[in-house]
This record gives C-alpha cells, structure tokens and sequence, in this order.
C-alpha cells in the first residue's frame, strides 16, 4: 500500500507508497520462487550505511505529460517522468512504474543516486513514472466528490490509457514540474510495455494483464492483489503506522500518515534500511489520498480475481515483496502466489527480499530487486537494449547486490564496454584456461555469484560469468583433464546481445534456430535446457529458458568432449 514520504527517488517533501518483492528466506540463504539467469549487475559503491547506485552522464530525466480519460468521462493530464540512458532504439522496451497510496512519482526516484527509475533504465529500458489521478501534480480537486471515484478499476483502466500514451508516443514532455506550461510533442515509442505497481498500485497491476493483454509482462510489489493474499485484513497483515483520516478540506481524500514515526513504522526495517533515502521518503509534508482506492476492497478483489484467472501464459508474472513487511507478509506472499499459480494459467515467479519491509526502495536490498526484475525480464525476452557507453561516466561503482563477493570498487573503477567478439577459445576480453588472477586483472569490476562464477560487468549491460572447477569436478576428472584444467576457466557465459555464437545471440527464440540444433540433444539441468554444440578448439554453449536462448557461451573442449563429462561440469555450477 502506500507510504508516507518522497518516496521513488529525487523527491524531498512527500510522501509516497512502497513496493516490495516477495523472496523466500531460510536462515541467511536467498531462496527464489523459479530464479532467473543471472547476468545485468547494478553498480553501487560507498559504504553499507549509505550504497550510492552509479550512472553515467547520459542518464536524462524528461517531465511527461499523459492524457487520460478521468472517471467522469472528461480528459485530465497526469504528470510524470521519462529516465532514459543514452539514445533509445525503435526497439527498446518500456517500464511503467505504478506509486501506492501516499506516494508519487517521486517515490520511485529519491535521489540521483538511489533510484529504482534510474537503475532499470541504466539496464536498457525506457522507464516512466507518473502521479496517479488524485495524487501531487495529477490533482483531481477540482472534481467535486472525485475523490470516491478514483477506485481501483479506475485507476486500472487510466493505466491503459498510459500504456496506449507510451507506445504511441501521445504524450508531451515539458520542462516544468508539472503539466501547466509550454509542452512539447513525446518522440518515445515503445511497443513492448512492463508494468510495475508498488503497494496500492500493485492492486492497480495485478487485474491488468488479464484486462486489456497489451503489456508484455506484470511485476506486483509489495502487496496482494488477489483475495488468495489478503488474509483476514484488507492489507494482508497487521499494518502499523497508517490510517485513514479525512482531510478538512477535502473530504473525499484522507491523510495516510500523521508523523514522520508512522511513516517509518510502516515503511522500513531499521537493520535494512538506506538511512538518507529514508528520510526523503519520510519527511513532511505527507499527501494526501483519493478515499476511492480503500473503499471498494471487496469489488476490487473480486475484480482482480477475475481477470488473474484471464491472463493466460502469454504475460510472465513476477510478485516481489519484503520478509520485514507488515502491510503484506511473507504468510500473506506465499498466498498470493499459490492463487496466481492455481489460476492465472501463467508463468508466475516470486522474489521475496530479505530485511526489507513494505518501502522495499529504500532499505539496501534494492540493487537485488533490480538485479532480479532485469534478468527475469531477459529470460522473458524482454531485455533492454543498454546504448554505447558515452566515456563521459560519473565515476566508478562496486559490485552489485547479487554477489557474495566483490572485486574492485573503487571511484576509478569502471565497468567497460562490451568488446571482442565470441569465438574460438575467447569470450569478449576472456580467454578458457585463463587463471582466476588473470581474468580479474584483465576484468577488475566483478561479484562472486553463489554458484561461484566470476561475474564481470560490463557497462551499458550484461556482463561475462566466468567458471573455475571446484575440488568436488577436479576429483572427478581423469588426471589430465584435472592438470589442464586446475584454477583455470572452463566456461564462459553472456546475456549480452553484444555477443554472438554462430550467429546467435541472447534473447534468439528457440523456434527459430531449431533447425540449425537437428542431431544436438540438450541437457536439461534443473531449470535451464542446454545445447552443447561441438568446436574444434572449444565447445560452444546455448542456455536455454521458456523457449528462448538466455545465454551464449563456451566450454572448455578438453574436458567436455562426451555428453556425460558435459553433465558432470554444468551440473557443478548448480543453478547456472
């Protein structure tokens, strides 16, 4: 639901609603509900009370007008905000970012260096963020009562109008704060649209795909939007911090918080949380809220029920959430997944986060949330397309929040671009049977993955995993293999679109190179199909997921020369 502060990045001032995403926790381990390739990393750097994401000079943020059709028939303007890094392909997927109650565009952009906007369109996409009819600079005041009629189905089919605005390129972008000056033309169009929806705008999410079918997938944060999840209370849990008083001087909108302590108890978990981020998202004036979005619980769960039973397989589905969230609790997450999964008829994942509560933008466990939803989109098909690094960068980063592990961190340290090419023994810039040492002095900008893979970053997108045998392979190799393959890397692997493996590259259907596989049996190894293809001087390698290639790579030939020394060493990076 919402929150009461600036939150979703630059914004001081206000108060905004949370999403969060739903992970599976079991002591200190990260459990994922069907885990994704791993590949894009968010850089972040400064010390663990206060993270800094990282990004480049070609970051822009572009105010945007959108029109829609309002409750009582007539047009209103919502004002919002375009985050694009560098120029932006025909093909280029959006992202469109729902706030809570309390909340506004801003909550999704605290700071420039703390931003859920910024960093997914630092991975490729084009991401817009936009006040909701009733909310900041999209005021519906001036509607007598029009507060009561901003329900949740409204709402929903106000964000079809955003979407139809997004890939039509109807909208203006201004350089004001709002929508009252001088406007010109939108020159975005994209075809291909995510939604997000935090809180309350996860209720907004949730019924949409199976509604309208014109997005290509759905992420709901922190919130349960089918009746399966909303346990014995409207909100799912034991919610402390908010209530639902009237505004004075518009009774049809009520004041979610009323000190800034109710907004931290509703929205973060101390030991998890971005203390500067925080206190943008908490600090006073808080907004107010249209009484439409609490009034018609029991309509819109039967809605949303509805049309979840509608979706269909054609639009993935990601529920994310925080395990510290009261508004919607990890009992409360693994209900609404099990409805979604008895009756969306879809593929649905869940990411559960951990020392995160209902706010998840602002506690540290953010550049993992991002991480996740990127490459959950890739193995979707739906990646972004990062542009050419300009050279003109803000300095480096750190490792990103998936590693167990981290190299170079530095300010001077920075990921480079994509180079080189895949082929023979090579990866880009790495080379199999390189040693560890080697490939980190030659890459020095990586995380330790929890399979052990060397993940290298590369700017602009997915970065190169490079892997070394453990003690457990190398006691299972014949001694030669064993001495040439000691301390050495035996397979390289990429999601970035940069590289090609005879002509293949990442995000290729199946279908369309099923031809070129006839006599290649694949390896089904937990959740990923792999096709082993035969080279003189190394083996080449297509991960597969969901009927898609999610990676390209190559193997050490000297120890995968039989199909059963090729299970042996994939199966020795589980979950690869």
């Amino acid at each position: 639901m919402a929150t009461g502060r600036t939150i979703e990045r630059p914004g001081a001032g206000r108060c905004r609603a949370g999403g969060c995403a739903a992970l599976v926790i079991i002591g200190l381990a990260l459990i994922l509900h069907s885990p994704v390739a791993e590949g894009f990393t968010l850089p972040v750097t400064g010390p663990p009370d206060a993270p800094r994401m990282v990004f480049d000079a070609q970051m822009s943020v572009v105010s945007v007008c959108l029109p829609v059709t309002n409750p009582a028939g007539g047009q209103s303007i919502l004002y919002g905000q375009r985050f694009t890094d560098g120029p932006v392909r025909s093909d280029t997927p959006a992202i469109v970012l729902a706030h809570g109650i309390a909340s506004s565009t801003a909550d999704w952009d605290f700071s420039p260096t703390w931003s859920v906007a910024r960093a997914l369109a630092s991975a490729g996409y084009v991401v817009y963020s936009y006040d909701r009819l009733g909310y900041a600079q999209s005021s519906y005041y001036s509607q007598p009562g029009g507060g009561y009629t901003l329900t949740t189905q409204a709402h929903r089919n106000m964000l079809h109008d955003v979407v139809d605005d997004v890939k039509s390129g109807g909208y203006r972008t201004t350089t004001g704060d709002d929508c009252s000056g001088t406007t010109q033309a939108g020159s975005v169009q994209s075809q291909r649209v995510v939604i997000i929806g935090h809180s309350a705008g996860g209720w907004v999410v949730a019924g949409y795909p199976g509604e309208y079918h014109d997005v290509a997938a759905m992420v709901e944060a922190d919130i349960s939007g089918s009746v399966g999840g909303s346990g014995t209370s409207p909100l799912g849990g034991n919610s402390s911090g908010g209530s639902y008083t009237p505004d004075p001087a518009h009774p049809d909108y009520f004041d979610f918080f009323a000190t800034q302590s109710d907004c931290y108890a509703f929205n973060t978990y101390t030991p998890g949380v971005v203390q500067y981020a925080a206190q943008i998202a908490c600090t006073p004036p808080y907004l107010d809220s249209p009484y439409g979005e609490i009034a018609d619980l029991p309509a819109m769960y039967a809605q949303n029920d509805t049309y979840i039973s509608m979706i269909g397989p054609s639009i993935p589905v990601l529920l994310t959430s925080g395990d510290e969230d009261t508004t919607d609790p990890p009992s409360s997450a693994q209900a609404d997944l099990a409805y979604f999964k008895a009756h969306c008829g879809c593929d649905v994942s869940q990411l559960l986060l951990p020392d995160t509560a209902h706010l998840f933008m602002v506690h540290r466990s953010l550049p993992t949330w991002v991480d996740y939803v990127v490459n959950w989109l890739t193995a979707h098909g739906i990646a972004g397309t990062p542009a050419p690094p300009s050279g003109t960068g803000t300095g480096g980063a750190g490792s990103g929040g998936g590693g167990s592990g981290s190299g170079s961190s530095g300010s001077s340290a920075r990921c480079p671009a994509a180079s080189g090419r895949l082929g023979g023994q090579s990866l880009g810039p790495l080379t199999l049977g390189w040693t560890r040492a080697h490939a980190r002095r030659t890459l020095t900008r990586f995380t330790v993955t929890r399979n052990g893979l060397d993940n290298f970053c590369l700017a602009h997108g997915w970065g190169i995993r490079a892997g070394y045998p453990s003690a457990k392979l190398l006691r299972r190799l014949a001694a030669r293999q064993r001495a040439s393959a000691a301390g050495k890397i035996i397979i390289a692997l990429t999601a970035n679109r940069h590289y090609a493996l005879d002509g293949v590259r990442p995000g290729t259907s199946l279908a369309a190179i099923r031809r070129r596989l006839t006599g290649d049996t694949p390896l089904r190894i937990g959740r990923n199909t792999w096709y082993v293809l035969s080279g003189k001087r190394a083996n080449g390698i297509l991960k597969v997921q969901h009927g898609r290639v999610q990676e390209v790579g190559i193997l050490a030939r000297q120890i995968t020369r039989s199909r059963a020394t090729q299970r042996l060493v994939l199966t020795s990076f589980p979950d690869a």
